[in-house]
């Protein structure tokens, strides 16, 4: 096989329309629009450095719903723009005629030499950015009801707490005490030098009651998590509870967490669905997706 596209025969429409899936502007290159695949590349590059810029600015302080919409109008301009770029591939493919003859460079395995090479580079960074900025969680307990349900993903903003310490009511993201490879989220209700107690489902702080809109109790449920402490939280750790509160394993049971144990801090939830609902129904399952959700601040 010399090369994709053979001298004396169009363009294949498909061919052009995946490679620049795989490649933004490589399908353009396919069909010998070389200065037009460079640009399209040199364009969706520059446009993923300012949005991770952007992103990362907007990270780095309380989100906010003017925060919360810039990030998903970046989101869909850049699936726009790469889809654009295919479609542009798949439409000049049709109107390249057999006349256009391909160049030494168009050979099959430069076109894998490349898509590996920048399927690495952005397996890279993209892990990198997962692990380091904006980390993705699917949420399978309801321990954290009303705020969080069962079957909500969110992100994890792990910027954050770089120039931030942890407050009362942050929900955190943080490893568990007893299995470090595992991660639970709960809600910050002590912070060092408080004194947390729980009396008749009612949260103390510091000897003053705290008013707590989110917090679920069941009665019909574990009367014994009615009392509680009081605890003194020492430093440089917190004391975490579920919202609700009969039924969540947190500080009453595992005591406080540990600073560096915290990963980030929960941001907004990017998608939901009820999660009892058997995946292999899936009108049933689509009709799950609870839109209301999606987008809601935590």
């Amino acid at each position: 096989m010399e090369n994709i596209g053979e001298t004396g025969s169009p363009r294949i429409w498909w061919i052009a329309g995946l490679l620049s899936f795989l490649v933004p502007g490589l399908g353009q290159f396919y069909n010998g629009e070389t200065t037009k695949g460079f640009f399209f590349n040199f364009l969706i590059s520059t446009w993923g450095g300012l949005m991770f810029s952007l992103v990362y600015y907007i990270l780095q302080h309380p989100m906010t719903k003017p925060g919360l919409a810039v990030i998903f109008l970046l989101f869909f301009i850049s699936i726009a723009a790469e889809l654009l770029v295919i479609l542009e591939a798949i439409r000049s493919a049709g109107r390249i005629g057999p006349d256009r003859r391909t160049r030494r460079y168009h050979r099959w395995y430069i076109y894998l030499i490349v898509i590996l090479v920048v399927s690495g580079i952005n397996q890279s960074v993209s892990t990198a950015f997962r692990e380091n900025i904006l980390k993705a969680y699917k949420i399978p307990s309801r321990s954290m009801q009303p705020t969080i349900e069962a079957g909500d993903y969110l992100f994890c903003n792990q910027l954050y707490y770089r120039d931030h310490n942890p407050a009362r009511e942050d929900l955190v993201i943080f490893k568990y005490p007893k299995n470090e490879k595992v991660e639970y989220i709960k809600r910050i209700v002590g912070i060092p030098g408080d004194m947390v107690e729980l009396k008749q489902n009612t949260l103390y702080v510091n000897g003053k009651k705290v008013s707590e809109p989110y917090a679920l109790y069941n009665h019909a449920e574990n009367s014994e998590a009615a009392d509680y402490g009081p605890y003194f939280v020492s430093d440089d750790e917190y004391f975490v509870m579920g919202d609700n509160r009969n039924n969540s394993s947190d500080s009453r049971d595992f005591g406080t967490i540990r600073r560096q144990s915290i990963r980030g801090k929960a941001v907004f939830v990017y998608f939901s669905w009820n999660k009892d609902t058997p995946g292999w129904n899936i009108f049933k399952k689509l009709a799950s997706i609870r839109f209301s959700r999606i987008g809601k601040i935590l």
